[in-house]
């Protein structure tokens, strides 16, 4: 007799998928109109999402992307503090067949200067925190990025690209990926030298989140890694298209207590040092809010990986 299985186990069907399109695509067909995320707007009011609307917003994004030129393969840089935007962008990148090469907000700009220079970006997306940034290396002669897509653009963006797919321009939908394709690449931290690109291909990064998606419950979770870390690709911004259940996107870690216990997540990936300084002590749980909204077995697995 197999393993009896938990009664908030995943219950959908997990196929392999082979792209990220793919898991997008039919993530949103399977969702429609059901809630996905949960986030903090800019006046830190909570706001909700659907994803019919995270499709509407990906596809105008990204039609208004290939109309400055950046098509299938551009490198495209993405740098912002823990924002909805940045999930649109990320997806409306790597959906439309470009490269997302995500950066690290807490490295200083001279560090993702030189990253940018490496890679040979085309384009830099970025919130308002990091202007400084694109002033700086527009001055750069090393810099072979050709446009610039401020994060408080994005507005004019949906609407330019809503009225592109008004008048015909089908070329997002229209887009073709193969598995092997290039889809994002990722800076180490750099602690033994200099920061290295490793290079990810759709097959890398679906196959990865189809597999982890298998152990995660089919209910609701919560997101409050920074979004350029691969973990949170994993755990939020693919699983809620492959388990298809919503997740809340948290702005700042220092907040992951009040907002475990208000949202109450069935799903929390979380790693070491993070268990260690807020909910454990000599190995056994002592916050009352560990104790209240998360599992021993939870804790305890999470501890021991």
């Amino acid at each position: 007799m197999g393993k009896k299985q938990h009664k908030n186990q995943v219950k959908v069907q997990i196929p392999e998928y082979r792209t990220i399109r793919e898991i997008v695509v039919k993530g949103t067909a399977a969702g429609g109109n059901k809630k996905q995320f949960m986030f903090l707007d800019k006046n830190k009011e909570t706001q909700e999402i659907n994803y019919n609307q995270t499709w509407k917003l990906i596809s105008t994004l990204g039609t208004y992307i290939f109309s400055k030129g950046l098509k299938k393969g551009a490198k495209i840089a993405l740098v912002s503090e823990n924002v909805i935007e940045w999930a649109f962008a990320y997806y409306a990148i790597l959906v439309g067949g470009n490269v997302c090469v995500p950066m690290d907000a807490k490295l200083p700009n001279e560090d993702l200067e030189d990253q940018l220079v490496r890679c040979g970006c085309d384009a830099l997306i970025y919130s308002d925190k990091f202007a400084d940034l694109a002033e700086s290396v527009k001055g750069n002669s090393a810099i072979t990025i050709k446009e610039y897509l401020p994060m408080d653009k994005f507005e004019e963006y949906y609407a330019a690209g809503e009225a592109l797919i008004a008048n015909g321009d089908d070329s997002f939908d229209k887009v073709e990926i193969e598995p092997d394709d290039l889809a994002c690449i990722c800076y180490t931290s750099g602690t033994t030298g200099k920061s290295k690109g490793v290079m990810l291909t759709h097959r890398n990064i679906a196959s990865d989140c189809t597999s982890s998606c298998r152990v995660l419950t089919g209910r609701h979770a919560i997101a409050f890694l920074p979004l350029h870390h691969t973990l949170s690709w994993v755990s939020a911004l693919y699983a809620t298209y492959i388990v298809v259940e919503w997740g809340y996107l948290c702005d700042s870690l220092k907040d992951i207590q009040k907002d475990i216990v208000n949202i109450k997540p069935y799903n929390f990936t979380a790693f070491r040092l993070l268990l260690k300084r807020y909910t454990i002590k000599s190995g056994k749980p002592h916050a009352k809010w560990a104790r209240k909204n998360c599992s021993k077995r939870a804790l305890k697995s999470a501890i021991s990986s």
